[in-house]
């Protein structure tokens, strides 16, 4: 099984991601199908394009006053085994980690299963 992640997009600096200058990495895949939602194109599971953790950990470092990096989507939990050990890198090297969770009425209901596949929330929510 590769390592790859199938993304559909990245925003090199967003202020509005999560807290400060942040890399959006925009995951492709998305279960869900809310109505309304802002990034439809995200949906289908064959879409986007496949890029390794090494290519988004060099990405992410290549602009020194980004602080922090948000997985969005389509829906990061999809990916969530192959998207843990990028984040882990990323706060070994300083970074805070969001994950976007705005659903079209303003709550979460993502899935438990993919949850218990990421570590506590708050090691998404630490600054450095």
């Amino acid at each position: 099984m590769s390592d790859e992640i199938r993304i559909s997009g990245i925003v090199e600096e967003s202020i509005v991601d999560g807290p400060g200058l942040r890399y959006v990495l925009f995951t492709q895949g998305c279960p869900h199908h809310c109505k309304g939602c802002h990034n439809p194109t995200t949906h289908p599971f064959d879409g986007g394009r496949m890029v390794s953790p090494d290519w988004v950990f060099a990405d992410v470092r290549k602009n020194p006053i980004v602080r922090g990096v948000t997985f969005s989507g389509g829906e990061p939990f999809v990916q969530s085994g192959k998207l843990a050990p990028l984040a882990e890198r990323l706060r070994a090297a300083g970074y805070n980690l969001t994950r976007s969770c705005l659903r079209t009425a303003g709550i979460c209901r993502c899935c438990a299963s993919w949850i218990s596949l990421w570590t506590a929330p708050s090691y998404w929510r630490r600054s450095p």
